[in-house]
């Protein structure tokens, strides 16, 4: 067969296409996005850094071309695994050059639009097409990776960490941290920001002899990576150090928290000049938690990997610097102790997890029904009711009427029924429900109740947009009962383990007793983090259109990504992907669409009276039968949840 057109069209799509898609879109959403992009040193700096990329890129074609004897299109793969070049780098070459390129694009542009919405759409898209495609794609068609490349985490064994690699590594951790810090600091607090600071903490007075504590955060932490020489400790640095930053800027980023330093005027002695320069450089945003007691105490623990014997001392350092923190008037209480629960928090990651995947195991074998005469209800029905309770105060707590957005809900339920008993099949009589249907339901019942003159589209959209992830979130826990939505095996720890014949991931995928990807879980985790960047944005007074579009956005990239993981037997595959990627796909595609319409600026106008309770009541009965009861014994389509 002749692959040359296919190819024609690959490149055109990424060559020509897809700059041209992101270019219209920053266009069509400049207005959309209203904080400024930064001035002075960096739109030079955003030049550079798109022409770094750009060269990154070519090199990483070449490269391909060269060493791979094939192109760089996932659909017309290579011959050969490439380790050269540009691979010797990065692993994903192509994708970190383009998004820096994006990233510096919007920079030099100053395009608050190509900054704040698409350059990080682009990134969670490669990120997304990386995790959820090609990297087993790879393994599959090459094996594991033999090599390591230079911008990576280290080996994980007892030998010394080259120079190169110690400095790759304080790249890694500390570049897109100063980045991401600085842009918080000038995007500046929310207009509804809540400052830290008790009351009785802006009486305190600011210690000017506590400065050199605070400074001596700066060489405690960047010396790091070159004192530590083993390979394994600097592995443990870098994942300590990323989770921590990860976890930090986020909170940072949707939390609506501010620090206004204490009042200092000081003398003109070195350490109130410290000081006053210091704070000139910094500002009330990013400060929950603090970063300074985060990069303090992640250090610490590094030190205290290498020289056990000095573990007091380090970790008296550690708090000196914290001490120092609330000395110097840079940061409240609340900051401090949100910084220390934050590295608590990364220090017992793996405890965290392996709790959390017991209690998810748990739960996913507590099937339990009961019968009143024909009649079943089945124990994993309590979740999805209160998945729908949830979702209609939520969405009344946005200011939404609670009987229209009912209605809608409820066309939301049929749809998804509808969804699965007749794209997916049910050879068995079951009742599946597809989360598109009832999209596509709660579409359809906005438009009959903006028609109907009870609730305009645009309120009822935005406020099922703000609620659906915390509904899924709920509703996920349904999932984990009666075994839907499962992922495949797992090679290694992680998975959970199904032992219930009732659950579909034994009765209908054959997996009894088998590790397998707990997919419910990932969603659980998306969808939180997609609920709070989503309220953060509405509290910040975004447009209808662009949290709607957004919410669409986020939702298809992280199901994208979450469907790789799964393993029903039901799903179809065409062409690499399964059948519900190319609808994540699609949804990402007309989300951005969505983003595009104008819109004004939306203001939560929160309705939690007693006809918000009713209907949230009423709601969570209905899904909570329509999800968790039906008739066992009958042979009527959609009459049985399961066999």
């Amino acid at each position: 067969m002749n692959e040359r057109p296919g190819k024609v069209l690959y490149g055109l799509l990424f060559c020509a296409v897809l700059p041209g898609l992101l270019l219209a879109w920053t266009r069509a959403t400049k207005d959309a996005v209203e904080w400024s992009a930064p001035d002075g040193v960096w739109p030079w700096a955003g030049w550079v850094m798109a022409s770094m990329g750009f060269a990154l890129l070519l090199v990483a074609m070449r490269d391909l071309w060269e060493y791979g004897k094939g192109l760089p299109m996932n659909a017309f793969p290579p011959k050969f695994l490439v380790q050269q070049g540009a691979y010797a780098l990065f692993v994903h070459p192509i994708y970190v050059g383009a998004v820096i390129m994006v990233l510096g694009f919007a920079l030099g542009t100053r395009s608050s639009s190509g900054l704040y919405l698409v350059s990080p759409v682009f990134t969670l898209c490669c990120w997304a097409l990386v995790q959820g495609y090609e990297r087993d794609a790879i393994r599959s068609r090459f094996g594991e990776r033999t090599h390591q490349v230079l911008f990576s985490l280290p080996g994980d064994h007892s030998g010394p960490a080259s120079l190169t690699k110690r400095m790759a590594v304080a790249v890694l951790v500390f570049a897109p941290w100063l980045f991401a810090y600085e842009l918080l600091i000038h995007v500046g607090p929310a207009h509804d920001a809540i400052d830290t600071f008790l009351p009785c903490e802006r009486g305190r007075t600011v210690l000017s002899w506590a400065e050199p504590f605070y400074a001596l955060t700066y060489p405690f932490v960047f010396l790091v990576p070159f004192v530590i020489t083993s390979s394994r400790l600097l592995r443990g640095f870098a994942l300590d150090a990323l989770w921590a930053m990860g976890l930090g800027l986020f909170l940072q980023a949707v939390l609506p928290f501010m620090a206004e330093p204490l009042t200092f005027i000081g003398g003109e002695d070195l350490l109130s000049k410290a000081i006053r320069t210091e704070r000139a450089s910094d500002g009330p945003a990013a400060a929950f938690p603090s970063f300074h007691v985060i990069w303090a105490f992640v250090a610490t623990i590094a030190y205290a990997r290498k020289w056990p014997g000095a573990r007091a001392w380090l970790w008296i350092t550690g708090m000196a610097i914290s001490w120092s923190c609330l000395a110097t008037g840079a940061h409240s209480l609340a900051d401090v102790l949100a910084a220390i629960l934050v590295c608590c928090a990364v220090a017992r990651r793996t405890w965290i997890a392996e709790q959390v995947h017991g209690a998810c195991e748990r739960i996913a074998n507590s099937w339990a029904e009961w019968h009143f005469g024909p009649v079943r209800i089945i124990s994993h029905g309590l979740y999805a009711g209160l998945g729908g309770a949830v979702c209609i105060a939520v969405a009344a707590a946005t200011g939404a009427a609670p009987w229209p957005i009912l209605f809608i809900t409820v066309c939301g339920v049929i749809a998804a029924a509808l969804w699965g008993q007749f794209v997916e099949g049910s050879p068995r009589l079951l009742r599946p429900f597809g989360f598109y249907g009832s999209v596509l339901g709660v579409a359809i019942g906005a438009g009959i109740a903006h028609f109907a003159g009870v609730l305009p589209v645009g309120r009822s959209l935005v406020a099922l947009a703000l609620a659906a992830p915390w509904m899924q979130l709920v509703g996920r826990f349904r999932c984990l009962v009666q075994g839907c939505c499962h992922g495949y095996p797992v090679n290694g720890r992680g998975g959970i383990v199904y032992l219930n014949d009732h659950t579909r991931a034994c009765a209908i995928s054959n997996l009894k007793g088998v590790p397998i990807h707990n997919t419910q879980l990932y969603s659980m985790c998306s969808n939180m983090l997609m609920g709070m960047v989503l309220w953060r944005l509405a509290w910040s007074g975004m447009s209808h259109t662009l949290i709607i579009g957004l919410y669409l956005i986020l939702s298809g990239i992280a199901r994208f990504v979450e469907e790789h993981y799964r393993g029903e037997a039901q799903t179809m595959i065409a062409g690499g992907l399964r059948l519900y990627q190319w609808v994540a796909l699609a949804t990402v595609l007309f989300g951005m669409l969505v983003t595009c319409l104008p819109s004004t600026s939306f203001a939560p106008e929160p309705l939690l009276g007693l006809d918000t309770w009713i209907a949230s009541a009423l709601g969570g009965v209905i899904a909570a039968f329509a999800m968790g009861g039906d008739l066992p014994r009958s042979h009527m389509r959609f009459s049985r949840l399961s066999g």
